[in-house]
C-alpha cells in the first residue's frame, strides 16, 4: 500500500502546501493507479501571487509505504514535480524503486531537500552554498548566484526545501520562498540532541561519567590534561587513551579517539567531524561489533580487518595484542582494546568492552 506524503508546494511565490494536502486527500483517483493530478491555476489556488507572469508549480513529496519488516512503515527519497500555470501536474506515488530515506543532519543541521528556480532544478548550486556557509544561508534569487535564467523576462520563485532535525528528533520540512532579486534566507537548525553512546578510558567504562559533561548547547569538552579528574585513574603510571563512541541527532555514530595529555577535545553539532570520527566504525558487515580501537589506531586510515570482526563476533572474545591486531597502534606504549557491540546482536543496546595489552577481552553476550 502506497500514500502521498506533499511536503512543500509553492505556485509561483504563493506557498500552497496545506492546499494541496487539502486537494489530495479529496481526490479519489482511479484504484490502483497511484497518481494524483491537478491543473495550476489562479482559480484552483485563489489567487494571482505574480500578476501578468507565467507561473510555476512545485510540488515536493515522498511516498509513505508499507513493509514486511519490524517497522510499520517507511517513507521514501523525497521525489519532485515542476509544472507551469494551466498544464496538468502529475504526482506518482506508485512505488516503483522505492528505498527508505531519512535526511542526514548536516553540520548546521540544514539539509537542502530541493531547489526550484521557477521549474529550473538549482538543488546542487544551493547545496554548496549551504555546506559552504557557517551561519544563515543567504541566496540572492539572481543569475550570477544560479547560473542561466530559466525563463527570461518573467518574474519567477525560488523555492527551497529543506530539513532539519528537531531536538525531540522528529525531522521538519520547511520551505523558503522568494522572486528575482530577493535574497531568500534559511537558518541553521536546532542543535540536535548529542547522545553518548558508550565511553572507555584506559579500560574503565566510563560512559556515566561522559554523558555528564554533555552541555545544554549539546556540546561536550574535555581537558585531556584532567582526565584523572574527569574520569579518576584506572591504570596509574599509563598514558591512557580516551575513546567515546557518540551520535548527533540521527547522523552515524561518530568515534573519538584521543589520549590524555592531548590537549582539550570537544563535540560540537555545528563543526564538521574530522574524517577520523568515523574512519574506524565498520557498520553494516554482518556482526555484531560495529568497533574495534586499538590504541590511538597510529597509521590506520580505515577499520581493521574484516576477519577481526568476523572473530570477535564467532568466538566472542578478542586477544588485545599487537600480533592479534595486526599493526601498533600506538608504537611504545601500553595499549587498550576497546570494542564496540551490540547487545543481543543487533536489537539490543551497543556497550564497549576492552582489554589492556596483554589480556584477552570478552564480550557480554
Amino acid at each position: 500500500m502506497y500514500s502521498l506524503d506533499i511536503l512543500t508546494a509553492c505556485y509561483g511565490s504563493l506557498n500552497v502546501t496545506d492546499k494541496l494536502i487539502t486537494l489530495y486527500k479529496a481526490s479519489s483517483p482511479p484504484s490502483n493507479t497511484f497518481q494524483f493530478n491537478f491543473t495550476p491555476t489562479n482559480g484552483l489556488f485563489n489567487q494571482d501571487p505574480l500578476p501578468g507572469a507565467r507561473k510555476a508549480c512545485v510540488v515536493v513529496y515522498r511516498i509513505r509505504f508499507d513493509l514486511l519488516g519490524p517497522l510499520p512503515s517507511q517513507y521514501s527519497q523525497p521525489r519532485v514535480v515542476r509544472a507551469v500555470e494551466n498544464e496538468e501536474a502529475v504526482v506518482s506515488y506508485d512505488g516503483q524503486g522505492l528505498t527508505p530515506f531519512i535526511p542526514g543532519t548536516p553540520a548546521k543541521n540544514r539539509f537542502i531537500i530541493d531547489a526550484s528556480w521557477w521549474n529550473r532544478d538549482v538543488t546542487d548550486v544551493v547545496t554548496r552554498l549551504s555546506n559552504a556557509t557557517p551561519g544563515t544561508l543567504n541566496v540572492k534569487v539572481d543569475t550570477p548566484i544560479l547560473g542561466y535564467d530559466p525563463i527570461f523576462g518573467t518574474k519567477k520563485q525560488l523555492m527551497i526545501t529543506y530539513a532539519t532535525l528537531n531536538p525531540n528528533g522528529t525531522t521538519g520540512y520547511l520551505a523558503a520562498i522568494g522572486v528575482d532579486f530577493d535574497t531568500v534566507q534559511i537558518p541553521i537548525g536546532p542543535r540536535p540532541t548529542l547522545r553518548i553512546i558508550a565511553a572507555n578510558y584506559g579500560g574503565k567504562d566510563v560512559t556515566v561519567q561522559a554523558r555528564g559533561l554533555v552541555k545544554q548547547d549539546q556540546t561536550w569538552v574535555l581537558d585531556t590534561t584532567n582526565a584523572n579528574g574527569a574520569f579518576t585513574d584506572p591504570w596509574v603510571g599509563v598514558q591512557k587513551t580516551i575513546v567515546v563512541l557518540y551520535q548527533y541527532g540521527n547522523r552515524p555514530f561518530e568515534l573519538l579517539v584521543t589520549a590524555e595529555r592531548k590537549g582539550v577535545v570537544t563535540l560540537d553539532p555545528y563543526a564538521p567531524a574530522e574524517q577520523s570520527r568515523t574512519a574506524f566504525l565498520h557498520e553494516g558487515n554482518n556482526s555484531k561489533v560495529i568497533g574495534i580501537v586499538w590504541g590511538l589506531m597510529d597509521g590506520q586510515t580505515g577499520p581493521v580487518g574484516q576477519d577481526k570482526y568476523d572473530y570477535v563476533n564467532s568466538k566472542g572474545e578478542f586477544p588485545a595484542t599487537n600480533n592479534w591486531i595486526g599493526f601498533d597502534g600506538w608504537v611504545g606504549t601500553a595499549k587498550t582494546c576497546v570494542v564496540f557491540a551490540y547487545h543481543n546482536k543487533f536489537g539490543g543496546e551497543i556497550y564497549a568492552v576492552a582489554a589492556r595489552e596483554g589480556q584477552t577481552g570478552k564480550l557480554l553476550d
